[in-house]
Order: structure tokens, then sequence, then C-alpha cells
């Protein structure tokens, strides 16, 4: 069985329908092609962070020996023998200052004790014009973000 001549082809409806389509695919796209803005890479930053320290201070607590968190300004990563070393946003600024009791490790380290102590640090974090701060509570090793 042939086709005629005037069946042959698309009808003006399954053009339309493919065009339609075809238009919705970079409305679509774009918000997934787009940097998320500077306050939500912020907080996700400092939601790994946080979590990166809790997980140093319970790992130290749980095999009962001293560990270290370390936070490299230059590459903008940190780590610590509990997690693998992770990644900071690539625009972003960490600053850390000790504030432990006279317990000393380095500039860019943490030290976290079997009793849960650790040495202490205040970090400010900031990234474009957004900035926010987390604590490390040198007594009891507890981390707290500030808004």
């Amino acid at each position: 069985m042939s086709r005629s001549t005037a069946d042959a082809g698309f009808t003006l409806i399954e053009i339309l329908v493919i065009v339609a389509i075809l238009s919705l695919i970079p409305a679509l796209a774009s918000p997934l092609l787009r940097k998320p803005p500077a306050p939500a890479r912020l907080k996700a930053d400092v939601t790994r962070l946080a979590a990166a320290l809790r997980v140093t201070r319970a790992a130290a607590m749980a095999q009962n020996r001293d560990m270290d968190f370390v936070i490299r300004r230059g590459p903008r990563t940190y780590g610590s023998p509990a997690i693998p070393i992770s990644s900071l946003d690539p625009e972003a600024d960490i600053r850390m200052i000790a504030s432990g009791a006279g317990r000393f490790v380095g500039p860019d380290t943490i030290r976290f004790f079997p009793n849960g102590q650790s040495t202490g640090a205040d970090l400010r974090l900031r990234v474009d014009q957004a900035e926010t701060s987390l604590q490390v509570i040198w007594a009891t090793g507890h981390v707290i973000v500030h808004p």
C-alpha cells in the first residue's frame, strides 16, 4: 500500500507542537545554567563546614584520640582524618581566629580532643557581600553558626 503525495509530510498542528516544545527547552534550562546567588552559596558552604566540624569532633570522641581539622585559605579547602578534603566556593573568603584557652596548634588548625573539647576558633566566611560566622567553643567543642 503506497501513500499518495497529498498525505506526505507533517500537518500544521504537528509542526506547531514541535516548535512549542523546542521553545520551552531554553526557558526551562536557563535557571539551571545560572550561578546561584551569593547568600545561597554562602549558606551551603557554612552548612557543609559546620557539619564537617561536628563530624570531626564526634570522631575524636569515638576514637579516643586528638583530631586536627585543617582549613587551607589558599586553595579554599578543609579536611580532617574523619572527613575527605572538601572545597569551599571559589569566591569564598575565609578567616580564622584562634580562641582556645592557651592551646594554639597552628594558624589554620582546630584540634578536637577525646573529651569533646577543642582549641576553639572563630571563623568568618564571605561570598561577595554576604557574610556569616561560625564559632567553635573551646571548652565544649560545640559548633555554633551565627547569621
